[in-house]
């Protein structure tokens, strides 16, 4: 979870600070682990087994739908050896197939859930065993102090939404600055690091600010952003500018996204290529 998290909300890789320490970054294995402790404690229902333990109620419903299950196929089996009405076998399956997408909503895919207690972050590297027994923040310098019974995730959450955050903010600007124009102000757009720097730092700080301003309005940005004559440019180069990679003097061709490709498949060719709705349980007409 928490090198998710660092990636996706906070454009941070902290990857090889799992197993040692990166020349080209900041992040020790001691920062790590003592991120990851505000997620160790999190865990999926009917994959990290310990659900009796550690999810008594969702054990019960769990129990109680497969012995439901067991019953309506013992029922097919009998209807079948009794040679009935087709019909009638169709739906008792119906209902067996019901029940086993409600296991699978309701038990397999349900919310990962916090386990109270002590779940410290560990690794083992060619730097040997390391432990972290504190909660502390990316680029804080204190610890964070958590009751036993409290969810440490919500620290985090409250964290991220901070105005002096000094990731969250950044992150986020720069990912929709780089779907737009195929680069990040900072690039790769997940590389957040002293050690790669923007390119328009004075660009990428406004946005910030404007961004928090307006209360993280994802709307504001992305108006922001389109409205601008940076990306009203034409894509067409001069003599002056034709090998430019990262002033944005003209706009830099990118690839398409591939829902975009695929919609664009689909109208050219007639077709239609849709995901198994079921099995995502997605809403029907996406």
């Amino acid at each position: 979870g928490a090198l998710q998290v660092a990636h996706s909300f906070l454009g941070l890789r902290l990857e090889c600070a799992q197993c040692h320490r990166h020349p080209h970054d900041v992040w020790q294995q001691d920062d790590l682990l003592s991120f990851a402790n505000f997620f160790t404690g999190v865990r999926k229902v009917g994959f990290q087994g310990q659900n009796e333990k550690n999810f008594p109620e969702e054990a019960k419903l769990f129990k109680r739908f497969m012995e439901q299950g067991k019953q309506l196929e013992e029922e097919v089996k009998k209807l079948k050896e009794q040679k009935a009405d087709n019909a009638k076998i169709k739906e008792v399956e119906r209902r067996s197939k019901l029940l086993k997408d409600e296991v699978a909503k309701r038990v397999l895919h349900a919310e990962v859930k916090h386990i109270p207690g002590e779940n410290w972050a560990s690794v083992t590297s060619p730097l040997g065993t390391q432990q972290s027994k504190t909660y502390r923040l990316l680029g804080a310098d204190q610890s964070v102090e958590l009751p036993a019974e409290e969810d440490p995730r919500k620290r985090v959450a409250e964290w991220i939404r901070r105005p002096d955050n000094p990731f969250f903010a950044r992150a986020i600007v720069n990912r929709v600055w780089a779907h737009y124009f195929g680069r990040g102000i900072i690039d790769p757009p997940d590389h957040l690091s002293p050690l790669n720097p923007p390119t328009h730092p004075d660009l990428l700080d406004a946005l910030r600010k404007g961004f928090i301003d307006n209360g993280y309005d994802l709307k504001w940005l992305h108006r922001s952003i389109l409205t601008s004559r940076t990306y009203q440019q034409s894509s067409t180069t001069s003599e002056a500018n034709v090998s430019d990679r990262a002033n944005y003097a003209y706009f830099y061709l990118r690839r398409l996204p591939a829902e975009v490709l695929v919609d664009a498949m689909n109208q050219a060719t007639g077709t239609s290529a849709k995901a198994d709705m079921k099995y995502y349980h997605w809403p029907e007409g996406l």
